[in-house]
């Protein structure tokens, strides 16, 4: 199958496709979205719904026929397309979302997006981060600091609607104007496709991590991005899986020397590595601006996402940073990752670069 009839294969008529990451973030989700969009797109297909459960701790890039964008809140595929002036679908800020609200103008502004009723929406218990988030988890002994989080305030904001004392969106005097609730189910039963783009990566999971408290404030799995959306799981269709041949984590906080906090250990399997040796330039994260830490490629970790993710297709990035052998290893750890979960061999499509352009089958 080509990676075009692949693209085609992940849209289905009364189905919620979900795409999300594999590792510890920073996959380039992005970079997927934005294929997925483009391929489907020239072929005048679209989604009627992408949604999203994001928040400000989470910035995904794409980069298409010469345009760089970085988004926090906005799905990635709402914005691709084969024509820079069409709107495809409708853009919906599910349940599960965690706002900065003048972070979110901003890229309604930036983009361009139009805003009316039809085409964007939030639903009205979406967390709302204030100053009082961000400026608790900014404190030098903060849980966020000891664990090198972003300290955007979405832990602190999801917290505090746990706990009932939080900003939710319907409550908020910007965002109120986009307020409404979207049956994303009736959309489905009438035959609509829905994408749900899921931030982080599986293996910053609250619940099934195995590295607490070096974590995120939830779960990042197709169950979790469906509960957020509120659709049954028997409207799931397909799931597309990033991975990066070599996964990352956020860098420690360190400060006049001192290590405030680190971002947590890795699996048994794999070990860390210095940019130097990969023989790639640091890499920066979005939100932090710290260096990233990189790792070698754990069947581990591929196994246990598998496990929860049951992924259809794949898409292996940053394949420009290994040499033929390393690659090779690395297709082979997610196929004995899929035969010990009992899954069928998924699909896999290498992605050698950051823009749309950039993705090619396996086998070549």
């Amino acid at each position: 199958m080509t990676y075009h009839a692949t693209a085609l294969n992940l849209i289905r008529p009364g189905h919620v496709t979900v795409l999300l990451g594999g590792q510890w973030g920073s996959e380039a989700k992005g970079s997927a979205a934005a294929w997925l969009a483009y391929e489907l797109s020239k072929n005048d297909k679209f989604f009627d719904i992408v949604s999203t459960n994001a928040g400000a701790q989470a910035g995904h890039t794409s980069v298409h026929q010469g345009v760089k964008r970085v988004v926090f809140h906005l799905p990635t595929a709402s914005l691709i397309s084969k024509d820079h002036f069409r709107d495809y679908g409708m853009i919906y800020l599910n349940a599960g979302s965690i706002i900065d609200p003048d972070g979110l103008v901003r890229e309604l502004e930036e983009n361009k997006i139009l805003t009316g009723k039809t085409r964007f929406a939030i639903h009205p218990m979406a967390a709302v981060i204030t100053d009082e988030c961000r400026a608790a988890e900014n404190e030098v002994d903060s849980a966020q600091t000891k664990t090198a989080s972003t300290r955007k305030g979405v832990g602190q904001a999801l917290a505090r609607k746990v706990l009932r004392s939080g900003m939710v969106a319907k409550d908020h005097p910007v965002l109120q104007q986009w307020v409404r609730r979207v049956d994303l189910n009736d959309n489905l039963c009438n035959g609509g496709s829905v994408l749900l783009e899921v931030p982080q990566g599986v293996s910053l999971s609250l619940n099934h991590s195995p590295f607490y408290p070096h974590t995120t404030s939830r779960d990042c799995t197709p169950m979790s991005a469906l509960s957020d959306a509120g659709v049954h799981p028997s409207f799931l269709g397909k799931t597309l899986l990033v991975l990066r041949t070599f996964p990352i984590r956020v860098g420690n906080i360190v400060e006049d020397g001192e290590t405030l906090g680190t971002s947590g250990d890795c699996f048994g399997d794999q070990e860390e590595i210095t940019w130097e040796a990969l023989g790639v330039a640091p890499e920066i994260t979005t939100v932090t601006k710290r260096v990233r830490r990189v790792f070698t490629f754990s069947g581990e970790q591929i196994r246990q996402t598998f496990a929860l993710t049951r992924p259809d297709v794949i898409m292996l990035t940053f394949c420009n940073y290994c040499d033929k052998k390393t690659l090779g290893t690395v297709l082979d750890k997610i196929r004995r990752a899929a035969d010990h979960v009992n899954i069928r061999q998924p699909e896999v499509l290498l992605e050698w670069g950051p823009t749309t352009e950039d993705v090619q089958p396996w086998p070549l």
